[in-house]
């Protein structure tokens, strides 16, 4: 799906995170849990230290509320924008990109986001709040 939505909007799907060309501005993640998302974005050669300031970072992954404030705080510090973007639908709806999504973080962050998420979701909701929205779901 990686390569789906990569050419969809005329992105990149990397393989690995050996080498994040320059002109990455946009990064998508759908992980399957908190520590793997973590160790994408800190651990060398992470995202954290590849991406430059004005990016974007749009997880939609399956992470714990706590880990996902912790992480958008700190790539507020690095100046990078942060969306929470969980989703709803299953395997099928993401398959014919009728995902329903929901967009936690700055109005802006989320504004930008969307041009990313309307491949994969045909119902995207800004839910308002800058904090991740993990948080709102306990």
């Amino acid at each position: 799906m990686a390569a789906e939505v990569a050419a969809a909007t005329q992105g990149t799907a990397l393989p690995d995170l050996e080498y994040i060309p320059a002109h990455i501005e946009t990064v998508m993640l759908m992980l399957p849990n908190s520590s793997i998302v973590e160790s994408v974005l800190r651990k060398k050669p992470g995202l954290f230290n590849q991406l430059a300031a004005g990016s974007l970072i749009i997880d939609m992954s399956s992470s714990e509320p706590e880990s996902t404030v912790a992480l958008a705080g700190e790539a507020a510090e690095l100046g990078i924008d942060y969306v929470d973007a969980p989703v709803s639908g299953g395997v099928a709806k993401a398959e014919t990109g009728k995902l329903t999504i929901m967009a936690g973080g700055d109005s802006a962050a989320v504004e930008r986001a969307k041009r990313h998420l309307r491949h994969v979701g045909e119902a995207i909701t800004h839910v308002g709040r800058p904090e991740p929205v993990t948080r709102q779901r306990r």
